[in-house]
């Protein structure tokens, strides 16, 4: 885990702020309502890659809900930036599998759409428990990449 990573993760509250990179009106307001719902701050929705990116600058989410296909940019290049520049976890929420794993380095994992609102909100739950290093089980509709390993920093921790 890098030391600036370990900082930012140390305080995560529990639930966090989330931020919503969505381009589909209808499911960025599903989304919306079932993280508000389970107790989430959502910054956002946001439908464009700029918007997302001032979003995070300002207000330092704990975790990136994002889609790759967007009308203005690709959700791979933002959870690169999002990575980089501010080292938020990112969960790709998508129907575009093999997209979403161009970015299996910088990513927790893939929820696919479609998915229910408790798919949504547990693995939103089990993308908390992997940052603060808790022993989490993912949920089956979750599909883990590579990039989730960062946040073990113990073995058997979030497998």
């Amino acid at each position: 885990m890098s030391p600036t990573l370990g900082k930012r993760t140390a305080g995560l509250r529990s639930p966090g702020r989330i931020l919503l990179v969505e381009d589909e009106p209808s499911l960025a307001a599903f989304a919306t309502r079932s993280l508000n719902h389970a107790g989430y701050h959502v910054a956002g929705p946001f439908a464009c890659e700029h918007d997302a990116l001032l979003a995070a600058g300002r207000d330092k989410p704990d975790l990136a809900l994002l889609d790759v296909c967007l009308r203005d940019g690709d959700g791979v290049h933002l959870a690169e930036l999002l990575h980089r520049h501010w080292q938020v976890p990112v969960l790709f929420v998508s129907g575009s599998p093999q997209h979403a794993a161009e970015g299996a380095s910088v990513a927790i994992g893939l929820l696919q759409k479609p998915y229910t609102l408790q798919s949504l909100v547990d693995s939103v739950r089990f993308c908390e428990a992997c940052i603060r290093g808790e022993a989490a089980s993912p949920p089956k509709t979750l599909m883990l990449f590579p990039g989730a390993r960062r946040y073990r920093p113990r073995p058997g921790r979030c497998a």
